[in-house]
C-alpha cells in the first residue's frame, strides 16, 4: 500500500504486518504536494514502480527501492505532450496502467486543457521520459477532472458537470479481399 499527502511524503506499507512501525517499509519525499498514486509495471515486468501525480500537475515516476524519481514531467512537459502552448490551463485527470508484463506495458496519462476557447482532453503515453499524444477524446463534456480504467480498452471520465463518459478503444477493421 502506498499513501501520499500534501506534505510531499509517500509512505509505502506492508499490510501483512500488524504493528504500524513494522509495516512502514519506506518513505519517499517528492518535494511536492501529492495528489494521486498509481502502481505500475514496466516493459520488463518490474512491479515496484510508483507513479505520483502532484497538485502542481506534474508526474513523478519512481522505482521504489531508489531514493529519488527516475523521471519528473512538470506541467510544461505535460502541456507540450498534449499539444498545447499555455501550461497554466493544463491539468491531469488520471494515470493508468497499460497492459502489464507486455511490450505495451507502462502508463497512459489522461490530461487536458481548460482553455475556454479551445479545451481538450487527450490520452497520452509516457515513453522515454516524455509525454507522447495518442488520441483526442472528442466530445468530452468540458473540464474532466477524473478518470478510471475499469478494464483494458475502457476508460470512464467524470466531468465537473457530473456527466460520466465511457470511452472504448476502437477495434481495427479486418481487411478482406474483394471478389
Amino acid at each position: 500500500l502506498a499513501t501520499g499527502c500534501t506534505d510531499g511524503l509517500v509512505n509505502i506499507l506492508d499490510l501483512s504486518e500488524k504493528d504500524e512501525d513494522e509495516a512502514l517499509l519506506t518513505s519517499l519525499n517528492t518535494g511536492d504536494s501529492v495528489s494521486r498514486l498509481a502502481w505500475y509495471s514496466n516493459t520488463k515486468g518490474n512491479t515496484d514502480n510508483l507513479a505520483i501525480l502532484t497538485h502542481t500537475e506534474a508526474v513523478q515516476l519512481w522505482h521504489t527501492p531508489d531514493c529519488g524519481p527516475h523521471t519528473t514531467l512538470d506541467r510544461d512537459l505535460v502541456c507540450h505532450g498534449i499539444r498545447r502552448t499555455v501550461s497554466e490551463y493544463t491539468y491531469i485527470a488520471g494515470l493508468h496502467q497499460r497492459s502489464a508484463g507486455t511490450e505495451e506495458a507502462g502508463l497512459t496519462l489522461v490530461a487536458g486543457s481548460r482553455c475556454s476557447s479551445n479545451s481538450c482532453v487527450r490520452l497520452c503515453q509516457i515513453r522515454n521520459k516524455k509525454v507522447k499524444p495518442c488520441s483526442l477524446l472528442e466530445g468530452a463534456p468540458g473540464l474532466v477532472p477524473s478518470s478510471v480504467c475499469p478494464r483494458p480498452g475502457v476508460l470512464v471520465t467524470g466531468a465537473e458537470s457530473g456527466e460520466l463518459s465511457v470511452w472504448r478503444e476502437a477495434e481495427e477493421e479486418e481487411e478482406t479481399g474483394g471478389k
